[in-house]
């Protein structure tokens, strides 16, 4: 795994494989890129806030407080809050609003700070909940309390020692609050429906700064809003999950739960037909139920460091169950039709499973990510378009431009769009994801980037715009294809529904950086 991880982190920033850029290219002036300051007209008496909690409380200038401001995304410059709180109880992120809002103080909340346009850090006081990570199983009723700081790897590693395991991120470091309440899609997702679908119950600090608990059968309404735009609650300091059974075996010694791994085959005009037909091939057997949900590998197209700047067609393989039909099913509908150029597929467990994503996109990036479901008569089924698509992957696209596919699953398309706040990932069978990543080197991104950023915005909207749909997925960039940020892609019924809960809970706005404030 550390060969991959190599693989992964130095990606280039080179022009276009044997391409054109398309038009008039966007020039952006980086060098007067500044960190961007919170200013108050009466700055806070940080000193009063750090009597009034058991945690931390970090300044400017302060130990710890660069490093806490450090985001997963490199591509903006790092925000720098007034203060960021480091909690140790619910009570101290209580009093933590509670000083904010008397002081007409913003806040935001901190979990993984995996958030593509940094919002976690947005607020002039941070909430940072990385020092609560505990998580309780329960294995007898098959659910998890989790605090709102763990991350994907916390649940993950509690819970596989019961053989159960959460709906969970893909990214080992990716805060499992701010996954689960912007919707949630991950490897067992077509088994068991999005993150959402497997909240139970929410413990959250509300803008008033009292600490409340919410079920499905106490406040519906705010369930329904903790469901996909959750932020809007508040500081979300627990959340109950319902957990699924994952059938253990051994190998060689070793307790695994399936087979996992990236498999990389460099493109070529000599494959690039049988790249298209193994995609096709796979495409029926999904939609024929050929395979079952526990079978969804990611298929993507990128540019690996180790290749020389050759484009690559790159599965991530995920097969929950019995490793030796795993390794069956990779040979039958991917190794046995080409060769992959580079594997490391294997019986692995639920960690491991869970941690072949991390490879793929190492911290210390740019990036740019946006998301469109496949409606069922446009790319699903359409082999002239999968032709289309390989063929321009492999010869006009940026270098930084990567595009992936994956399928959504009946277990999160069963449930009603109206019954969750996150309506984007049930619009369709298949998730379509293009964007663009290149290492955080100089002062903003270069102009290869914003190239690459532009050609994105073209490629779904002339590409895919006939075959997919604009939704608006917060977990993503915020982004459509003409380059404008915002949530105009939630159904306007949603979008209103939650305004409105967001101003009963929130009348001041004092989490004015929820996407939806």
């Amino acid at each position: 795994m550390r060969f991959l991880k190599r693989l992964f982190c130095g990606v280039g920033k080179g022009g276009e494989n044997d391409g054109e850029n398309n038009g008039e290219e966007e020039k952006v002036d980086m060098q007067e890129a500044k960190v961007v300051e919170h200013k108050v007209e009466k700055p806070s008496d940080l000193a009063e806030l750090k009597g009034l909690v058991q945690g931390k409380v970090l300044e400017k200038g302060g130990e710890g407080y660069e490093e806490a401001t450090h985001c997963f995304n490199c591509y903006d410059p790092p925000k720098k809050p007034l203060a960021i709180v480091q909690p140790v109880t619910s009570s101290d992120a209580q009093k933590t609003v509670k000083f904010a809002r008397n002081r007409n103080l913003t806040v935001s909340v901190a979990g993984g700070r995996h958030m593509f346009d940094q919002s976690s850090m947005s607020g002039q006081v941070v909430i940072d909940l990385r020092l609560m990570r505990k998580v309780e199983v329960d294995a007898q009723n098959r659910t998890a309390w989790v605090d709102g700081g763990c991350l994907a790897v916390d649940v993950d590693r509690a819970t596989q020692e019961h053989d159960l395991a959460a709906v969970n991120g893909q990214y080992y470091d990716t805060g499992l609050g701010g996954f689960t309440l912007g919707g949630g899609w991950g490897l067992l997702s077509a088994q068991h429906g999005l993150s959402v679908d497997n909240l139970l119950e929410v413990e959250f600090v509300s803008a008033d700064g009292q600490l409340r608990h919410i079920s499905e059968e106490t406040n519906a309404e705010q369930m329904w809003l903790a469901r996909g735009a959750g932020w809007n609650l508040g500081v979300v300091m627990r959340m109950k999950l319902q957990l699924h059974p994952l059938e253990s075996f051994i190998v060689d010694g070793k307790k695994v739960h399936g087979y996992g791994g990236i498999m990389m085959w460099v493109m070529t005009p000599e494959n690039v037909d049988k790249i298209a037909h193994i995609m096709k091939m796979y495409i029926k057997a999904k939609e024929n139920g050929e395979v079952a949900p526990s079978y969804n590998p990611t298929l993507a197209f990128a540019t690996p460091p180790p290749f020389e700047g050759a484009p690559a067609f790159v599965v991530q393989q995920t097969v929950f169950g019995d490793p030796q039909i795993g390794e069956e099913l990779t040979k039958k509908y991917f190794t046995d039709f080409l060769e992959p150029t580079m594997s490391t597929c294997r019986p692995e467990d639920l960690v491991e499973i869970q941690d072949n994503h991390t490879m793929l996109f190492p911290p210390g990036h740019r990036y740019y990510m946006s998301v469109r479901p496949a409606m069922e008569d446009g790319f699903i089924g359409n082999d002239k378009a999968v032709d289309d698509h390989v063929r321009l992957m492999m010869l006009k696209r940026p270098r930084e431009v990567t595009s992936a596919f994956v399928f959504t699953g009946e277990a999160v398309l069963k449930v009603p769009t109206e019954n969750t706040s996150c309506t984007a990932l049930r619009e369709g069978k298949m998730l379509i994801i293009a964007g663009c990543m290149e290492p955080a080197e100089g002062d903003g991104p270069s102009d290869n980037m914003l190239t690459a950023q532009k050609w994105t915005r073209k490629y779904f909207k002339n590409e895919f715009g006939p075959t997919t749909q604009l939704v608006y997925y917060p977990n993503f960039s915020l982004w459509d294809e003409e380059g404008k940020g915002g949530p105009a892609g939630y159904r306007s019924a949603t979008r209103e529904r939650i305004m409105l809960l967001k101003n009963n809970l929130d009348p001041d706005n004092v989490f004015a950086h929820t996407k939806m404030a």
